[in-house]
């Protein structure tokens, strides 16, 4: 795929092409400004809307790519997953479920995927925030 590199991450990095600040990034670039967060691309992929059904698909491939990549070199009984993409579990959960156990090793089939327990997952990125704003 033709990615842009944004912040200080590696071209195509999970975060910027599948967190809940990249589906906010990708629906203002396809909405307009009008889209705040990500779970107003939710709101418009529940409606139906194709572009927002696009922009959740592609980040439950993103995920799910990643998801293997990871499964296949630790080998984990479960992912937990917290952030804001959470807000669109039902929009995209069981498409990054059903690509993740098309590009998983048949024996790993019975990895686990979880909502993280966490008020705020999102501490972390927050505090990498400063950062990727350097110059």
């Amino acid at each position: 795929r033709n990615r842009e590199k944004i912040n200080h991450l590696n071209v195509g990095a999970v975060e910027c092409e599948a967190s809940g600040m990249a589906i906010t990034r990708i629906g203002k670039q396809v909405f307009g400004e009008h889209i705040q967060h990500a779970s107003d691309v939710f709101d418009l992929a529940r409606a139906g809307d194709e572009n927002a059904l696009k922009i959740c698909d592609d980040a439950a491939y993103d995920l799910a790519v990643a998801f293997s990549v990871i499964a296949h070199v630790v080998d984990p009984e479960v992912f937990v997953i917290g952030g804001g993409g959470v807000k669109g579990k039902d929009v995209f959960y069981d498409k990054m479920i059903s690509y993740y156990r098309s590009m998983i090793h048949q024996g790993m089939q019975s990895v686990e995927f979880k909502d993280a327990l966490l008020e705020e997952p999102g501490i972390v990125g927050a505090a990498m925030l400063p950062m990727a704003y350097e110059e």
